[in-house]
């Protein structure tokens, strides 16, 4: 695990839930998310981060699948109806922002930070996006829900 001074940025205690969630889905390595994610544990929040890639018609679903399954396998949350409903609307959420949606057929390669405290749940999602591939760019989307 790398030190302070190879990661500086930092979140508190005090930080919201969101800030968490944009933090790990923005991670450059496995060393780094690891790093975050046991920072993030030792203050309170439970994490998982996972992934989904595709053509825009395909990655609507595999991204509320991969979601909900990385959050039931890591026990993130329960197989409750209450906090999986939770779970997809803040998902939902955070699709809007990454403009999933738009008329033309777009490919996605896109990192998803899922992130609990008490009984709040946040979605960020972070990654490449483009309709073809001299238009390839970033994309970051947000979704929070209470349960």
């Amino acid at each position: 695990m790398k030190n302070d001074k190879q990661f500086p940025y930092s979140v508190t205690e005090n930080d919201c839930i969101e800030k968490v969630a944009v933090t790990l889905a923005l991670t450059g390595s496995r060393e780094e998310e690891e790093y975050y994610r046991n920072m993030f544990t030792e203050q309170g929040y439970t994490c998982v981060v996972t992934g989904a890639s595709g053509m825009d018609y395909d990655l609507r679903k595999k991204i509320v699948n991969s979601t909900v399954g990385a959050c039931l396998n890591s026990k993130l949350i329960e197989k409750d109806s209450k906090q999986a409903h939770a779970l997809v609307h803040a998902t939902v959420e955070a699709c809007y922002s990454i403009k999933i949606d738009v008329s033309l057929c777009q490919s996605f390669q896109l990192k998803i930070a899922i992130v609990k405290k008490d009984d709040w749940i946040a979605v960020a999602i972070f990654g490449d996006m483009a309709i073809h591939m001299l238009t390839n760019h970033k994309t970051i989307g947000l979704g929070i829900m209470h349960f």
